[in-house]
């Protein structure tokens, strides 16, 4: 069981960008013609969450992109 990183979406722009997230379907399509399972992980979820995640995954995939990760968990009037 592989893990892949979610990255923060803007979409759709009426919410707070932090209640979404993007995984590209080329990761998980390439992952599952290898015959792994594929696990989302959120990018925002908790730490404990996280290790519990972890502990029970083979491996994890982490994105590159043009997401910008530190103003993506920021508010509008914090940028």
């Amino acid at each position: 069981m592989i893990g892949i990183l979610t990255q923060p979406s803007a979409w759709p722009k009426l919410y707070n960008p932090s209640d979404f997230s993007y995984l590209s379907s080329s990761y998980v399509k390439l992952l599952e013609q290898s015959g792994a399972r594929v696990v989302p992980i959120r990018y925002n979820l908790p730490e404990n969450q996280l290790i519990k995640l972890f502990t029970c995954i083979n491996g994890l995939i982490i994105p590159g992109g043009g997401a910008d990760l530190f103003k993506a968990n920021k508010k509008k009037q914090d940028i």
